[in-house]
């Protein structure tokens, strides 16, 4: 963190070049695959063969991929509580990688969680507000955070529900407002958390307009 502190002593090219690189390394480690990445996989495949992905998969199914995910998770997998475009997403995936096996499938998944961390770096450096200094430290902050690249490496969707809300304030910070503003609150629709986003960017204008 000291380096975060010296002026001039990061620049975004390194930021992300250092994160691409322990994403590599995280990657490499044998053992690492989450089990959310298998329900993930398990929504998308519901949703592609006309299964509710929030209710829970029959009992008894012969789908290869449900059963991979139904077998990690000992029992059954959790209802999907994601919101419809990541569903849509899961599904595009799984179908698109489908005739190469589970494990692509699978490593599709950590793949676009480990792009969309990257593409946070950048997204960070134009959302946040400040000099070219604060704004490099936003982006290392989350670039360079090793839960961050650890969860990306892993396939968590937490980077792809992060993206759209930076890139959404980063619209909005270069006069795109309701265009920014509408990807915000469209952020909801991968991930739940993105309300609260949207939520305070709703009290944050409150509070302009009464000033």
């Amino acid at each position: 963190w000291e380096i975060l502190r010296r002026r001039n002593a990061l620049r975004l090219p390194v930021i992300a070049i250092g994160a691409a690189a322990a994403i590599a390394i995280a990657w490499l480690v044998p053992v690492i695959f989450s089990s959310d990445v298998y329900a993930y996989a398990a929504y998308g495949e519901m949703a592609r063969i006309g299964l509710n992905p929030y209710a829970r998969a029959p009992a008894g199914t012969t789908d290869a991929l449900l059963r991979a995910a139904q077998a990690q998770w000992v029992s059954t997998f959790p209802i999907c509580v994601y919101g419809p475009a990541f569903v849509r997403l899961s599904q595009a995936t799984v179908s698109i990688f489908g005739r190469f096996g589970a494990l692509a499938q699978l490593d599709a998944f950590r793949a676009m969680a480990s792009a969309a961390l990257l593409c946070c770096i950048p997204a960070a450096y134009y959302a946040y507000r400040g000099d070219a200094t604060m704004r490099l430290r936003a982006a290392a902050t989350i670039g360079l955070n090793p839960v961050a690249i650890w969860c990306a490496a892993e396939g968590h969707n937490d980077a792809l529900a992060l993206l759209v809300v930076l890139i959404g304030f980063a619209l909005m910070r270069y006069r795109l407002v309701a265009l920014g503003a509408g990807l915000v609150a469209l952020s909801a629709l991968v991930k739940a958390p993105g309300i609260v986003a949207g939520a305070a960017l709703a009290i944050r204008a409150r509070a302009q307009r009464i000033a």
